[in-house]
């Protein structure tokens, strides 16, 4: 695989070493970018999206690129960095197919660094306005950390039900289940920790962990 990925990281170089035609052009700096996000090099993807965005603004890749510049930068653990960077995308760009995934990760971001009320409210904002979006789902488990953080487990628990009650069939429905009933039994509940339990066998009898 990481022959694969020089090959194509010196593919792209050499042809905007032939100074292409902007279409061409395009899709070799947006690639390398690419290519050195999925390997982790992250100041070198920023770089290279940050030239995307420069010499070839207006087109899909340069709003991807704006996206990765931001994502890259919360990668590789600058969290605060990464904050002005979200908000100023999703200013610019409040209805892309990258937007519920730039607003959940401008919210891990807030709480990252130590903003626990506004990073809730974000991921909130995720649920409520794209529900159907692949983060959707994550932030609920997200904010339920949170939550269980500073020990509030009613809060843990509604945030659990919700999910369970929205993504019936997400595969992570029996962290949720088990989440409830973990923290009835911590209580001493147990006869609430047996009803969760009971409940997730006999709505999910298939599954591997009913």
């Amino acid at each position: 695989i990481r022959d694969r990925y020089d090959e194509a990281l010196k593919t792209f170089q050499d042809s905007l070493q032939k100074n292409p035609t902007p279409d061409v052009g395009v899709v070799a700096q947006f690639g390398i970018g690419n290519i050195y996000r999925d390997t982790s090099k992250w100041d070198d993807a920023i770089k290279a999206f940050k030239l995307t965005v420069e010499k070839y603004p207006g087109t899909p890749q340069a709003l991807e690129s704006a996206y990765w510049i931001a994502a890259c930068t919360q990668q590789k653990g600058d969290n605060a960095g990464a904050i002005p960077l979200l908000e100023a995308f999703l200013k610019a760009n409040p209805e892309t197919p990258l937007t519920p995934l730039a607003t959940f990760v401008l919210g891990n971001a807030q709480i990252a660094t130590g903003q626990n009320d506004a990073g809730v409210a974000t991921l909130t904002m995720v649920a409520e306005q794209f529900p159907d979006s692949p983060p959707a789902p994550f932030t609920y488990f997200s904010r339920s950390q949170v939550f269980a953080a500073a020990q509030n487990v009613a809060e843990v628990n509604k945030l659990m039900r919700e999910f369970i009650e929205k993504y019936p069939k997400d595969d992570k429905i029996y962290f949720a289940y088990n989440s409830i009933g973990q923290n009835a039994s911590s209580a001493g509940n147990v006869d609430l920790a047996i009803a969760t339990w009971r409940e997730f066998v006999e709505r999910y009898p298939e599954h591997a962990k009913a």
